[in-house]
């Protein structure tokens, strides 16, 4: 396996823990994914946070909405360079209301993965966004 194939698979792995740890809505669970100082970006206007107390306020606040949030991706453009990994790439957003009212939506996922203490790799920047439309 190359250098890229394993960070691919490292990749994925760390987005499927962050979309399992969404639908639990553990936020202690989802934290242990990301450094002290990481840096989020979401679609909507005011969704940043950095650093724990923010991050752990943003996912508080996404937790009490009924929307359950997650990702499905096929394949995303990696690079690993030094201790560090970096992804972007297309994927579908899928929100479910609980009341089998599902919407998807074309979205893209990227992001800056280091060696972890609590996990093997974790999230020091992190961007869902939804593509510009035509």
């Amino acid at each position: 396996m190359n250098d890229e194939q394993a960070s691919a698979e490292v990749v994925d792995g760390v987005l499927k823990k962050l979309v399992d740890r969404l639908q639990s809505r553990d936020v202690a669970q989802i934290m242990n994914l990301f450094t002290k100082d990481a840096l989020l970006f979401g679609s909507e206007a005011g969704e940043v946070a950095q650093g724990t107390e923010e991050l752990q306020a943003f996912f508080t606040t996404i937790f009490e909405q009924r929307t359950k949030i997650s990702w499905t991706w096929d394949s995303l453009f990696t690079r690993k360079i030094g201790e560090s990994i970096w992804f972007v790439g297309p994927a579908m957003l899928h929100l479910n209301d609980g009341s089998g009212h599902d919407v998807d939506y074309p979205y893209r996922l990227s992001g800056v993965l280091l060696r972890g203490t609590t996990e093997p790799w974790v999230f020091t920047m992190f961007n869902g966004s939804e593509p510009a439309s035509h």
